[in-house]
């Protein structure tokens, strides 16, 4: 009842929203229907109709008592049942008007949680000048020249190195020492052609750092932070090495992945195609052939068997969760969609096995997630809370 009243109360003030105020009125035009009594009051003698109203309906509930103590008042009586029925009938009316605003409010949640999409092509390009190029916004075609090397922006969003003609070359020996780092954001994605020829494809919240020529390189060396797929241009002659916090990846021409996110603690490398040696600082190595996947977690590197496609799910547009822990897949949905997670339960037995496209918003890929009758989620901003 209070809440109501501050409701229409925040109405005359004119500080309610505009849908707050939309329901008001249809409510309260459609309560004095017959003889549009309230269409033709201004505003100071509707708001002292509806303070007599409420007048009314206080007293009103205040009375059945007196009604039970009364019978023999057979006529009173039934005139005041009639009145508390038709008070009742008011009331049920303005819940239902209350009912509806609350419903309005969920819905205009609902439809701002929509606003969370999927990630996209997003990317910094950061020159070994210290230049930066926001990949998102820029415009196709040549973004760079750098050191005899231009770089290009395709309309698929990839990045390419070209030789740049004569004139505007520098030498190679410049660029043996100078490094590009291209990073996306959480929620971003980016293909890039190395100067090399290898393509890589970064996932979301990752780095590489690559030198702008190999040319006068005896190894082609990276840094990766996050995840990425590579494609390696075979050279037999310069071998192609992928570092990353604990780990090296050395081939000749090959196709593999590598996921190697601190917040994962663990460093996973799948092979796809050739074959390639692995090894921790300790100089462990292994070999890995295709189908295979190495996993350094705490000094050990384990290998299985494994279908190379769930390891490349993102890089084709999806989520793949083979007996996948909640915790492992909201730290995925977390970095693509760029929301926080939050634990109200514990979830540490609970995995799913499944496909999900990527391109889904967030609502969509919580609601096939609950409907396994395992979690169920909360929605606040970009605040995810997980719970049974």
């Amino acid at each position: 009842m209070n809440e109501i009243k501050d409701l229409l109360d925040r109405y005359f003030d004119g500080t309610c929203s505009e849908a707050e105020k939309r329901h008001v009125e249809t409510w309260l035009e459609t309560y004095n229907k017959e003889d549009n009594e309230w269409l033709t009051m201004n505003k100071a003698e509707q708001e002292r109709w509806l303070n007599t109203l409420f007048t009314k309906i206080e007293l009103d509930i205040d009375r059945p008592n007196v009604l039970m103590q009364a019978p023999q008042q057979s006529r009173l009586g039934m005139r005041m049942l009639l009145r508390i029925a038709a008070v009742s009938i008011l009331l049920l009316s303005i819940g239902f008007l209350f009912f509806q605003y609350r419903q309005a409010s969920k819905m205009a949640a609902d439809s701002a949680n929509h606003k969370i999409i999927a990630g996209g092509n997003q990317a910094i390009l950061t020159l070994a000048n210290g230049q930066k190029i926001d990949l998102s916004h820029s415009k196709n075609g040549e973004i760079a020249i750098q050191a005899g090397l231009t770089i290009t922006k395709k309309a698929n969003g990839e990045l390419i190195y070209e030789i740049a003609p004569t004139g505007e070359r520098s030498g190679n020996a410049a660029v043996a020492n100078t490094y590009n780092t291209i990073s996306t954001p959480r929620g971003g994605k980016y293909q890039i052609n190395l100067p090399d020829g290898t393509q890589v494809w970064l996932n979301a919240a990752s780095s590489l750092r690559f030198p702008a020529s190999f040319t006068m390189l005896s190894k082609r060396k990276v840094e990766l932070s996050g995840e990425a797929y590579f494609e390696v241009a075979k050279d037999a002659n310069k071998p192609f090495i992928v570092v990353t916090a604990k780990q090296e990846t050395q081939v000749l021409g090959t196709h593999f992945n590598i996921s190697s996110y601190e917040d994962e603690g663990q460093t996973k490398t799948t092979l796809l195609e050739g074959s390639i040696r692995v090894s921790d600082k300790g100089n462990k190595n292994f070999i890995l052939k295709p189908g295979q996947q190495s996993t350094l977690r705490e000094g050990n590197i384990d290998i299985r068997n494994v279908d190379g496609n769930d390891a490349i799910a993102w890089k084709n547009g999806l989520f793949s969760f083979n007996d996948e822990n909640l915790e492992s897949i909201m730290r995925k949905i977390s970095r693509w969609y760029d929301v926080d997670i939050h634990y109200q339960d514990t979830f540490s037995k609970t995995s799913f096995l499944g496909t999900i496209s990527r391109s889904k918003n967030i609502t969509s890929v919580l609601k096939i997630l609950e409907s396994s009758g395992e979690v169920h989620f909360k929605i606040e901003g970009r605040r995810i809370t997980v719970m049974r």
